[in-house]
């Protein structure tokens, strides 16, 4: 038999050791099967696009440690930086203002619009930060029969977001489009020193009518330690 006892005795008594050794049949049942280039990738977008708050580049360095030199090409991460930007609306700085990484300000897959200050903005989606000398003024208003009501809501919500949140931790944003006011508000609190971090995700449709306008949204609270 390929399962070995012995039995070992002490002044106590008898104490019993026992070794096994596998056979050739049951190493191969249980061989580790290789994981797949294709497999090692998907595992990594899957860590990568549920960074928690403030960590997507910490995970990014831990993920490239153990995966193959170059097996994530430089196109690849920045459509997973992309996609991680825009499902938690990532805020980027622009110069003393912020601008929102969303699909209601997505121009294309690199340039955003600030409607504050009109301007389309080139933006790096892996280090989160706007290309230089990729800044030029937008067409105009984004829909011109709704900019008033679009800067009166923006500068209302730019008010509240200024008494109800710490400072420089939240953004809001209002586009309008096809009839509609899109409504984005995000916040991100970080204290990684002390292992944790939390975010605020809320966006809002509001359906413009002749006498009446319907809003429906949602809101997403991450918070991870």
């Amino acid at each position: 038999s390929d399962e070995a006892a012995e039995i070992v005795h002490t002044s106590a008594g008898s104490a019993y050791s026992f070794s096994s050794r596998r056979t050739m049949a049951e190493e191969e049942e249980f061989e580790v099967e290789e994981v797949s280039d294709e497999e090692k990738l998907q595992i990594a977008q899957h860590y990568l696009l549920n960074a928690p708050p403030g960590q997507f580049e910490d995970v990014l360095k831990d993920v490239k440690n153990l995966l193959p030199a170059g097996l994530i090409s430089e196109p690849m991460l920045a459509g997973m930086a992309r996609e991680y930007n825009t499902k938690n609306m990532k805020m980027v700085a622009n110069g003393d203002s912020k601008i929102h990484i969303c699909k209601a300000a997505e121009q294309d897959a690199t340039h955003y619009i600030d409607p504050k200050s009109g301007q389309v903005v080139g933006v790096n989606h892996v280090t989160a930060t706007l290309l230089e000398d990729d800044t030029q003024p937008a067409a105009g208003p984004m829909e011109p029969a709704l900019e008033e009501q679009r800067a009166a809501l923006e500068q209302v919500l730019s008010d509240y977001i200024a008494t109800q949140y710490y400072d420089d931790t939240a953004l809001c944003s209002v586009y309008a489009k096809d009839g509609e006011l899109t409504v984005v508000i995000s916040a991100e609190k970080l204290n990684l020193r002390n292992f944790w971090s939390g975010s605020w995700i809320s966006s809002w449709t509001v359906k413009v009518g002749a006498a009446s306008m319907d809003i429906e949204g949602e809101i997403k609270v991450l918070h991870n330690f």
